[in-house]
Parts: C-alpha cells; sequence; structure tokens
C-alpha cells in the first residue's frame, strides 16, 4: 500500500537560492517505478549533453568556413532549452506537480546531499562551475522559447546569447552528485553508463550562442 511522505518545508535553500517547493504531500515510489523512470532521466541527460557537443561541431565547423544550416542550429539550441528545463526541474523541483520525477523521490534527502557534496563545493569555491541565474533562465526558456511573447521585443541582441557551455557544466556537476549517491537498485541496469557516458562528452569550448 502506497504512503506519503509530507514535505516539512514550503521553501528549500540551496547554496543561498531559494525555490518554491509545493506543500503537498510526495507519494512514495517503488524500486519498480523508480527503476522504469529512470530510463526517462538518462533520457534527458543524454539529449542535454548530446545537444551541446552537436552545437559544439557546428560551432568548429563555423569557424573553419564551412556553411552549415542556421535552422539546424537554432533547432540544436531550442532542443537544448527544454532538455535543460526539464533536468534543472528533476534536480530541484521547483513548484513540482505530484507525477514529476524528481532527484528527492531516489534520494530522500537530496537537498542536504546536494547542499553538502565535497567535489561540488570545491568546483564551486575555486571557480570551476560557473553558477548562472537560473530563475531567469527559466523566464528566458518560458518567454522566448516554449511562447511567443511580446517580451521578446526588449531583449537585445546581446540579452539573446545563451551560456551553454557554463550552464551545462553547472548542471552536470550537480546530476553527478545524484549518480555518486542514487542506490543501483532504483535506477535501471543501464542508467550509469548511459548517463556517465552523456557526461564524458562535456567539451568547455563552446561560446555563448544566440
Amino acid at each position: 500500500m502506497r504512503h506519503e511522505q509530507w514535505l516539512t518545508r514550503w521553501r528549500q535553500t540551496v547554496d543561498g537560492l531559494t525555490y518554491d517547493r509545493s506543500p503537498m504531500a510526495r507519494p512514495h515510489r517503488t524500486d519498480d517505478e523508480l527503476q522504469r523512470a529512470s530510463n526517462h532521466v538518462a533520457y534527458e541527460v543524454e539529449r542535454l549533453f548530446g545537444t551541446l557537443s552537436d552545437l559544439s561541431e557546428l560551432h568548429v565547423a563555423h569557424q573553419l568556413g564551412e556553411a552549415r544550416s542556421p535552422w539546424t542550429r537554432d533547432a540544436l539550441l531550442e532542443s537544448w532549452t527544454i532538455h535543460l528545463r526539464n533536468v534543472l526541474h528533476v534536480l530541484r523541483g521547483e513548484k513540482a506537480q505530484l507525477s514529476d520525477i524528481l532527484a528527492e523521490d531516489y534520494i530522500a534527502d537530496w537537498y542536504d546531499v546536494l547542499s553538502s557534496d565535497l567535489g561540488r563545493r570545491a568546483a564551486r569555491e575555486m571557480g570551476l562551475v560557473k553558477d548562472p541565474d537560473e530563475e531567469h533562465l527559466d523566464w528566458r526558456i518560458n518567454k522566448e522559447i516554449v511562447h511567443l511573447t511580446y517580451d521578446r521585443l526588449d531583449i537585445s541582441l546581446e540579452a539573446r546569447l545563451w551560456s551553454v557551455g557554463d550552464v551545462t557544466q553547472h548542471l552536470g556537476r550537480d546530476f553527478q552528485v545524484f549518480v555518486d549517491h542514487v542506490a543501483p537498485e532504483r535506477v535501471e541496469r543501464s542508467f550509469f553508463d548511459r548517463v556517465e557516458a552523456a557526461l564524458s562528452t562535456f567539451t568547455f569550448s563552446l561560446p555563448n550562442r544566440p
């Protein structure tokens, strides 16, 4: 019989940033449910890093003077933003619905684990991982990608740049914490291989993209 675990806080703070948390109970998920759901989590990570890799290849081709379709670049960038938002939601769980797949479904004290991870903290303190404005990223995806809004009229060309490399590295570091702490029996058998293969494709050379 499924039992419910009530959230004790409506707002969650991670690294000084506060996220709106739903006061609704999150249902307990069986290992079988979590294993099957992990396939979709792995898919989002693969697509996030895969689109970044393809954007990097397009950038190199452009630097070499090779003609490539701008539509391909735009399609990849738009795909990157959608998968970015999905992975960010898994990790942060802001304003989550009961049916959303979240990291905290797999690791009960996820937010404490994330905040206290020594490797992640060291990377941030050494400036190896830049912290983007996640709230602004979400606003941009809503206003510039998934909805056709008048807000686009007031965005300068410079402000339309996307820090794809920095943002992906930021989320990759946080997702690595999840990989390091999730119990193997809660994810599908190929989960670790798929996710680690995706994380290993990261390139640091990709500049901001419009």
